[in-house]
């Protein structure tokens, strides 16, 4: 019974294939011109059964492919930060191999001729003239504007305080006369350069001037000597030796006066009075050296002194020369200098005085004998 059973229900499976099928071929007409699939249709017969049931062509069941098994994921590295790509740098062009060149034979070396001499481009001459008349008028004006007038005029005569043992003589300033360009000794001299600066005042003529001009010369020694104007004019010819002997001739002023007691425009015409008297008997610029007559003296006289371009010399060795009427001897000048004597003296002298006249050959004798030189005045700085 069971067989039965279980045919009915192939059969009856069979049967509802065929109208699967047949029903699928009605919906789609258009595919009859496909190409049609032969089937082969088996009868079986069942017992009881008289309707064939028509069996399908078995599909193919597909072989089962083996299932790969699952691989491992790897574990991630960490990706790494990027590095800057460096710039890549040209590569220079191969450059062309010199090729050798044969080596000259040496040639014989010229003799070298001798550089010529650079010649010496002149230096622009600068008239003097011209520079000492704008100092004179620059001095003019400031008369003019009353610069001078606001400066200390009190008056002192010079003197100084003498020491024995060749100690060099005590000052009498009575303010620093080096500030106004005012010198009574040098300084600066040492004992390896002992020096001495004669100095001869010349306010008036006298025959003296000729006798102690011819000792100078004897002993080859150059001294300053202070002229006035009335001595330029009285005695032409005495200036001029002085001159032509390598003496210095400085200014005394005009007149030999007292130029604290002058206005400001006098005491100007007492100076450049004098040297354009010199100039005009020797056609040269008067040494840049005053003396002030008799030793007077004051801020605002030095003052317009330096402005004119002159260093005011005093003293420190000095004695009564100046009174013809009451002269001191020959031998009294002569112990004098024996006794106060000092390295970077500038010793006060007049020429009209007979006793130095008398006493010149001995004095020079005597210091040259002591070491000294008889020095110019414009090494004192």
């Amino acid at each position: 019974m069971k067989d039965l059973s279980k045919k009915a229900g192939i059969i009856l499976c069979h049967i509802i294939c065929i109208f699967i099928l047949f029903f699928s071929f009605l919906n789609e007409p258009e595919k009859e011109n496909e190409k049609e699939v032969q089937k082969e249709v088996h009868t079986v017969k069942l017992p009881g059964v008289t309707s064939p049931t028509v069996m399908s062509e078995p599909t193919k069941t597909p072989i089962p492919t083996a299932t790969p098994e699952p691989m491992e994921t790897p574990t991630p590295t960490a990706t790494p930060e990027p590095t800057e790509t460096p710039t890549p740098t040209a590569t220079p062009e191969p450059t062309e191999t010199p090729t050798p060149t044969a080596m000259p034979e040496p040639t014989e070396t010229p003799t070298p001729t001798a550089t010529p001499e650079l010649t010496e481009i002149p230096t622009p001459t600068i008239n003097p003239e011209d520079i000492r008349a704008d100092v004179k008028y620059k001095v003019l004006q400031n008369v003019s504007d009353g610069v001078y007038a606001a400066i200390d005029n009190q008056m002192d005569n010079w003197w100084f305080l003498r020491k024995k043992q060749q100690v060099p003589s005590g000052s009498g300033e009575f303010f620093k006369i080096a500030e106004y360009d005012g010198y009574y000794l040098n300084k600066e001299a040492t004992d390896e350069d002992k020096v001495i600066y004669l100095t001869i005042d010349c306010g008036y003529g006298s025959a003296n001037t000729e006798v102690i001009l011819d000792v100078f010369k004897k002993h080859d020694i150059k001294v300053t000597f202070f002229v006035t104007k009335f001595y330029i004019e009285a005695c032409p010819k005495e200036v001029k030796r002085m001159l032509a002997e390598g003496h210095t001739v400085a200014n005394h002023s005009v007149s030999h006066l007292d130029l604290t007691k002058l206005s400001d425009q006098e005491i100007y015409e007492e100076i450049v009075g004098c040297e354009e008297a010199f100039y005009d008997l020797t056609g040269t610029q008067m040494a840049p050296f005053f003396r002030p007559p008799e030793g007077a003296y004051s801020k605002r006289t030095m003052q317009i002194t330096k402005d004119l371009g002159y260093k005011t010399i005093f003293w420190s060795i000095a004695y009564k020369d100046y009174d013809q009427k009451n002269q001191p001897g020959k031998e009294y000048v002569l112990d004098h200098f024996e006794t106060y004597h000092h390295n970077g003296a500038i010793p006060l002298m007049h020429n009209d005085s007979k006793s130095n006249m008398q006493a010149m050959e001995g004095v020079v004798t005597f210091l040259k004998e002591q070491g000294y030189r008889f020095g110019n005045l414009s090494e004192l700085k």
